[in-house]
């Protein structure tokens, strides 16, 4: 169970910053950006804000955990003050794995379809700001995040589990519910070859329920032959906020009339508040009860996944967290070419946390621009 919340706190780490300065696109402008995002964690961060690497941590056998993430977004300068935007971060996931070891002779896994996030940017200060100045940007981003279906055949999960392959646990992937957001930008210009972004971004996610039924059901199924054990299993997690503030500064050097180079140093605070899950699960029937318990008697381990011989209802606390990440990226935007291409690279390094995974990680960017 550990490794599945891991990863989960894994998926939600490799989104990408998408609106990373007060630049807006010009009118009529579409910006393409493509995001592979390859990342690791090797320890964590426990309460008290101290790091374990997780081949220390033998108590818990934890160990290394690697995600392989396709991010994108699609972006289009409606006026030259705003710039509407789709993105998603990441579109998929096509691998995150935690490595069997101990007594497990599985691993536990992701994928599929995470959240996208709708929004306009709207520049306020700036070369073609509401306010004009040439010293300083400032823009604001409100959206909204709309939940993605999660495509997971849970019956064939819960058989993948007694069958002893690899398989998705429900707790292993995002919860992708709605949320509201807003991102505050800030630049200052220095010269034409330097400036400082200052950013800050808030959101409020909503509860979301996740029926998980089929999970246990294919378990039972499975070991004891008995389908429906469960009439209800779902999985409720509740409201919580989202807050992350940084700065970037960035150097810009002009190497020829068709190569700008670009380097940057982010350092960057997020803060997630306490978000509480609440378990809920009824059993069909006596007989449900009986073999649910017969077959915890022979595989207790099965028992740290959920399976019950009772019914459940319990709600399990969350914990604050936050981290604070160093974050060095270099670029270089090409204009010689039919579709001019930026290509970024930033490696992500976690300096001091609580409460969460510290991973490091690579993304690169790749940015279209096209003129409609």
């Amino acid at each position: 169970m550990k490794k599945a919340l891991i990863l989960l706190l894994l998926v939600g780490m490799v989104a990408p910053v998408f609106a990373d300065d007060a630049k807006v696109l010009p009118q009529g402008v579409a910006r393409i950006r493509v995001i592979p995002v390859l990342g690791i964690t090797t320890g964590s961060y426990d309460d008290s804000g101290d790091k374990t690497d997780n081949e220390d941590n033998a108590a818990d056998q934890l160990p290394d955990e690697g995600i392989w993430a396709l991010g994108g977004a699609l972006e289009y300068g409606v006026t030259n003050q705003i710039s509407l935007g789709l993105r998603w971060t990441p579109v998929y996931q096509f691998m995150a794995d935690a490595d069997a070891t101990g007594t497990d002779a599985y691993d536990v896994q992701t994928g599929g379809l995470e959240q996208a996030d709708l929004g306009a940017e709207i520049q306020i200060l700036g070369e073609q700001g509401y306010l004009p100045n040439d010293m300083m940007r400032f823009s604001v981003t409100p959206g909204v995040g709309i939940p993605m279906p999660v495509t997971a055949d849970w019956a064939a999960e819960g058989k993948n589990v007694i069958n002893q392959s690899d398989f998705i646990a429900p707790t292993s992937l995002n919860t992708t519910e709605a949320q509201l957001g807003l991102l505050l930008n800030f630049d200052y210009i220095i010269n034409e070859m330097f400036e400082v972004n200052l950013f800050t971004e808030g959101r409020y996610r909503f509860a979301r329920t996740r029926d998980v039924k089929d999970f246990y059901n294919g378990m039972v199924e499975e070991a004891a032959s008995l389908s429906d054990a469960y009439s209800s299993y779902d999985i409720e997690y509740g409201p919580n906020l989202f807050w992350e503030t940084g700065i970037e500064p960035k150097a810009s050097f002009q190497a020829s009339d068709a190569i700008r180079l670009d380097a940057g140093l982010t350092t960057k605070f997020t803060l997630n508040t306490a978000r509480d899950v609440t378990t809920t699960a009824t059993l069909s029937n006596a007989t449900a009860q009986g073999t649910v318990s017969s077959i915890l008697s022979s595989n207790s381990s099965l028992g740290n996944l959920g399976l019950s011989s009772s019914d459940i209802d319990r709600t399990v606390d969350g914990d604050t967290s936050y981290i604070m990440r160093f974050e060095p990226s270099v670029g270089a935007f090409i204009t010689a070419l039919p579709v001019p291409l930026e290509v970024t690279a930033q490696y992500s390094i976690p300096l001091l946390g609580q409460n969460e995974v510290a991973s490091q990680r690579l993304i690169t960017q790749l940015r279209a621009y096209v003129r409609f």
